[in-house]
């Protein structure tokens, strides 16, 4: 079994030049649509399937944890 990474903090590298932004508030913070959010949900999931299809288990879990997190926070 896997050790989940729910605890660890999943950030996003902000081209701007400001800090780390927290990848989960991200939407929130920069009032994205809900198409833009769906989006970046799919994006996730290929990410998700690519590392599983080239058997990386370190991106697998990071993708799957944080894809699991998204959709808990902006899915339902």
């Amino acid at each position: 079994m896997r050790l989940s990474k729910y605890n660890q903090t999943m950030s996003l590298y902000d081209p701007s030049g400001d800090p780390l932004v927290d990848i989960l508030a991200a939407p929130r913070v920069q009032r994205w649509t809900g198409a833009q959010i769906t989006s970046f949900l799919s994006d996730i999931q290929r990410q998700y399937e690519v590392a599983s299809r080239l058997n990386i288990l370190e991106a697998q879990d990071h993708y799957r944890d944080l894809l699991s997190q998204l959709i808990k926070t902006y899915g339902h």
